[in-house]
């Protein structure tokens, strides 16, 4: 009786401090404990449908007439692309990124989050102007660089910019012309010449 009595002792003893362990793994491992919240789980494992930062590439893109005295002008509704290139030479992958000029000639697109922890991001991305409006005196193949680099410009609350800058095309002229292709002419440019006799 005192062997059965003392066995059953042991066992109830073994129980508690498996009990007592387990307590512990979950104080030490959330990870271990079933009731935690799939919210908290995926906040814990860093992964989700939470994106946990922030990639943005900015810049504006804008008409620049040599031929006056007047600023830059900004194009709405162009059509910006951001390329970036992962891998060496045999396993190299690209990713192409849109999006569209506002109001005021300014784009931002937001990175894949998938590139998120690419190193030397600035080395890797470029952005180009793919097209722009039909009524717009410039074209998108008059910037003076096909593809333009990105720099970092500011990194706070899990956010990252970078910015191409200003993208500065020049007006369409015609051949022989000095007059940009679409832009208005001068009332008296037709106006027959009289030579005056004294």
């Amino acid at each position: 009786m005192r062997m059965t009595t003392r066995y059953v002792s042991m066992w109830v003893l073994a129980v508690v401090l498996g009990l007592a362990s387990a307590e512990a793994r979950r104080e030490t491992h959330p990870l271990f404990d079933l009731s935690s919240s799939r919210e908290e789980l995926v906040d814990l494992a860093g992964y989700g449908e939470e994106k946990l930062s922030t990639v943005l590439i900015t810049g504006s893109v804008l008409c620049l007439d040599q031929a006056a005295s007047i600023q830059p002008q900004p194009i709405s509704g162009a059509r910006v692309g951001l390329t970036c290139s992962s891998g060496g030479d045999k396993t190299r992958k690209s990713v192409w990124e849109e999006t569209e000029t506002d109001d005021y000639g300014d784009f931002t697109i937001d990175l894949p989050s998938h590139l998120h922890g690419t190193q030397n991001l600035h080395k890797v991305c470029q952005v180009k102007v793919v097209r722009v409006p039909s009524q717009t005196h410039c074209k998108a193949s008059s910037a003076r660089m096909q593809h333009k680099g990105i720099k970092l410009s500011s990194a706070r609350n899990g956010v990252r910019t970078y910015t191409a800058g200003k993208i500065k095309l020049q007006q369409h002229m015609k051949p022989g012309s000095r007059q940009p292709t679409g832009s208005a002419k001068t009332w008296f440019a037709n106006l027959p010449i009289y030579k005056w006799r004294g």
